[in-house]
């Protein structure tokens, strides 16, 4: 296995592209005036990569905890949203009860693509929790910021920036297979992260 992946120009390029995400993340937010609005609903928590430094794509996950939980409550609150003038496109799904088939936290899902001026295209995803059965996102957040080292967080932005264009990316593997291969199994570049997954029965991603 090529454990010289991530030479120094490489690791300083990650390391540069996720804080200039970072940043434009944070004006994303700031233009769309995102988290006051979601606060009509509820507490609202950025969780995902913006939470944890590990930004390669523009895409942004947020979390809302409501005390009154239900699919207009969703709605009402991301109406503001949905006028925004570099808002392209505004999806809602109900991920709840029977029409929840994926075994997590039953939702209440806002999908939000912003175009900036000069073209990028950002994905937001907004999720609607109910207090009574909220979803572990916000401590999965928290967990593996404070496990992260230098070295792993490294690890992970080379692994991601790889495979982020392979169509099984984000559909049979996902993120998080990501962060269990680098902080449960010691998994540090593409290749070795290819041979994690097909031990397990999952297609290689790497480009």
């Amino acid at each position: 296995m090529d454990r010289d992946y991530l030479e120094p120009a490489l690791a300083e390029e990650l390391l540069r592209r996720q804080d200039e995400l970072q940043n434009e993340a944070q004006e994303v937010l700031a233009d769309l005036d995102l988290i006051a609005t979601l606060s009509r609903a509820g507490d609202v928590a950025v969780v995902g990569s913006l939470a944890t430094g590990l930004m390669v794509w523009r895409d942004v996950d947020v979390g809302v905890v409501c005390d009154e939980w239900g699919p207009d409550v969703a709605l009402w609150t991301m109406c503001p949203i949905a006028s925004h003038p570099r808002v392209k496109r505004l999806s809602f799904v109900k991920e709840a009860g029977r029409f929840n088939n994926t075994g997590l936290t039953d939702g209440y899902y806002c999908g939000v693509r912003y175009i900036t001026d000069g073209g990028d295209e950002w994905k937001l995803d907004v999720w609607f929790w109910s207090r009574e059965a909220p979803s572990r996102d916000v401590e999965h957040a928290r967990e593996l910021g404070s496990r992260l080292t230098p070295e792993s967080r490294l690890a992970v932005l080379g692994i991601k920036d790889a495979c982020c264009r392979s169509p099984a990316y984000r559909r049979e593997v996902l993120s998080v297979d990501v962060y269990d291969a680098v902080l449960r199994h010691g998994v540090r570049t593409p290749r070795e992260f290819d041979a994690y997954l097909v031990a397990r029965g999952k297609p290689p991603v790497s480009c």
